[in-house]
């Protein structure tokens, strides 16, 4: 074998010995990645479920504040009834959920 051959091996040897070392640099990083999806997942899928639960939820129902609001309804109001959902709204937005409403104003 001559010097150049040599040469040309060591050279051959060296880089499949970076190439194995990124393979197994890659390898951790997908392994890293395949369970980071999977938490994600799962943690998606639990905010869906409860996301469900809450919008299932009967928002017209009695709460410990709706004999208060039903007062401040007459009292400070003047008015004897909700508008359409109006009363849901309010409910939902005082258990402290996130609300997001869209009502026409008149």
């Amino acid at each position: 074998m001559s010097n150049d051959d040599a040469a040309e091996l060591a050279h051959v040897e060296q880089e499949l010995q970076s190439i194995e070392q990124e393979i197994a640099s890659l390898l951790r990083r997908q392994r890293y990645l395949v369970e980071r999806k999977q938490e994600l997942q799962e943690s998606l899928s639990l905010v869906e479920a409860v996301g469900e639960r809450v919008a299932e939820q009967g928002w017209k129902t009695e709460f410990p504040w709706s004999d208060r609001v039903r007062t401040l309804l007459k009292e400070q109001f003047h008015l004897k009834s909700f508008r359409s959902v109006q009363e849901e709204v309010i409910n939902a937005t005082l258990s402290k959920r996130d609300t997001f409403v869209i009502m026409r104003s008149g």
